[in-house]
């Protein structure tokens, strides 16, 4: 979900923008929420927008993330999303290159059971290309 998108399903976090009292990670952090739900998840998120936008400009925006992730988890108890689920859903793997060592870093995040299918064939992929090497 794109900034111009959010910012028109969240008008008042639009105007906060514009007006300094947010950042745009915080409208990221939203954007990112936003994208894990459920249309009708996303309208009940919205319809507090001013809670929301309350929240952020109370909180830095990784904190604003956490209690977004938290109000995310309430809305799926209320529409009878278990938890694997929701867990699913949040599967990501984001990748950027640190500034300092130049070096490429990824953060892979997985639900219970795709992580033990991803280690089991991450472990079968190492025994193959380690196989015949000697000590």
């Amino acid at each position: 979900m794109r900034w111009a998108e959010v910012a028109t399903r969240a008008t008042r976090f639009a105007g906060a923008l514009a007006h300094g009292q947010v950042s745009a990670a915080h409208l990221d952090e939203l954007a990112r929420s936003l994208r894990r739900l459920e249309p009708t998840q996303q309208r009940a998120l919205l319809v507090d927008e001013a809670r929301l936008l309350s929240l952020a400009t109370e909180h830095t925006p990784p904190e604003f993330a956490r209690l977004l992730r938290r109000e995310e988890r309430r809305l799926g108890r209320i529409a009878g999303t278990s938890g694997l689920e929701q867990q699913e859903r949040a599967v990501r793997l984001t990748a950027h290159t640190d500034r300092e060592s130049g070096m490429r870093r990824y953060v892979l995040s997985l639900d219970p059971l795709s992580a033990v299918s991803f280690e089991q064939r991450l472990d079968a992929a190492v025994e193959a290309l380690f196989h015949d090497v000697p000590p």
